[in-house]
């Protein structure tokens, strides 16, 4: 990795064979790193000193271990450590104050969970020769979405949805846990309905049920200038009824996952679909994980994880002046767990009826109200 990044702190450096990070190329106003998809082995423990770093992706290497360094990072929101080498998470990992987005599928651990679903798995792959292909319906970060026409032998045929992977390494893991994740989630009212991958192992494809074009996405992915934070159309603002509606629906698509042992790992409102009336859609499972052992003894910061990711996503709905991106929400502390919520009290700054309360207490019921510990 070359030395002397620009003094704005930021470094995208993704498939460029990279296998050394030197200390001194990290500036210490770092913000936000991509190493996705290099040769890195291990990383320099001057990383865990950049106090400002709030999105690292390290997708895509050869990482056996994680600096015991980055514990200090209490800015860190977003970490993408899928596709390495790690025998395990560490434990100061889940103890991170404001880590909101986390995968880490393609790991030693999760692999043996992702080959077991696939095991119990009944679902059947199809056939290409039963696909027409259609238009370009939407672009992401890990695959191409077209319409298709299915016609099976055993029925009549019918309009689908066909994700087709765009290589071996995403910004988020792999192509196959994406798609062991999607099929594993089995069926809810408010995730995309997934028919079956595609029988064509040289180029991984998932089929999925078309959705409505009423549909449409929540809001833009983070920009460079943002950084973790999802951008909105310029004044845009929704009624206290339309932002409980789908926090309540992304907060029962995300539980329903927990409990069969999935993480998400990328609950924002550009992955959520909804309609003018507030039906909701959770999407792209890109980051999603089989939970292992140690995140499953973590269940509470998971809860608290789901509060944070979908509040952060959803900010702008709140306040008469609505930015275009949704920073923090002021009861997410900086460096501490939101403790009214966690103790049963109302936030001073969310009185009872209003918006912000009620989207919170949607959110956190059914979901243990006790701080991580």
């Amino acid at each position: 990795m070359p030395r002397g990044l620009p003094k704005a702190g930021n470094g995208r450096f993704k498939a460029n064979r990279i296998e050394r990070v030197p200390a001194a190329a990290l500036p210490p106003s770092l913000r936000w790193l991509i190493l996705t998809d290099n040769r890195i082995e291990e990383l320099p423990s001057a990383l865990g000193l950049r106090a400002n770093l709030q999105k690292l992706m390290l997708a895509g290497n050869r990482l056996s271990a994680l600096p015991e360094a980055l514990a200090g990072c209490d800015r860190l929101e977003l970490l993408r450590i899928a596709a390495n080498r790690l025998p395990a998470l560490p434990d100061w990992l889940l103890e991170l104050p404001n880590l909101a987005w986390l995968a880490f599928g393609g790991n030693p651990p999760s692999d043996r969970l992702e080959q077991l679903a696939q095991a119990h798995s009944a679902t059947r792959a199809i056939e290409p020769k039963h696909l027409r292909l259609g238009p370009v319906l939407g672009e992401g970060a890990s695959g191409v979405v077209r319409r298709a026409d299915w016609h099976p032998d055993d029925g009549p045929g019918r309009p689908v949805a066909l994700k087709r992977f765009k290589g071996a390494v995403t910004s988020d893991g792999l192509p196959r846990s994406e798609m062991a994740a999607c099929i594993a989630a089995g069926p809810h009212p408010h995730l995309l309905p997934v028919i079956a991958p595609l029988a064509s192992p040289a180029e991984p494809a998932l089929l999925m049920e078309l959705l409505d074009p009423r549909y449409a996405a929540l809001a833009a992915p983070p920009s460079f200038a943002s950084c973790t934070r999802d951008c909105y159309a310029e004044g845009r603002g929704f009624t206290a009824a339309h932002v409980v509606r789908i926090a309540s629906a992304a907060a029962s698509a995300v539980a329903h996952l927990h409990r069969r042992g999935i993480l998400h790992g990328d609950l924002y409102a550009h992955n959520l679909l909804v309609d003018e009336s507030g039906d909701c859609r959770l999407s792209d499972f890109g980051a999603a994980s089989f939970s292992i052992p140690p995140v499953r003894k973590a269940a509470h910061c998971s809860a608290w994880r789901l509060v944070r990711s979908v509040t952060c996503s959803m900010n702008c709905c709140f306040g008469s002046n609505p930015t275009t991106t949704s920073p923090p929400l002021p009861f997410c502390a900086t460096n501490a767990w939101p403790r009214s919520l966690c103790s049963g009290r109302i936030s001073k700054r969310s009185k009872r009826g209003s918006p912000r309360f009620a989207m919170t207490w949607t959110i956190t019921d059914g979901i243990t109200p006790t701080r991580p510990r």
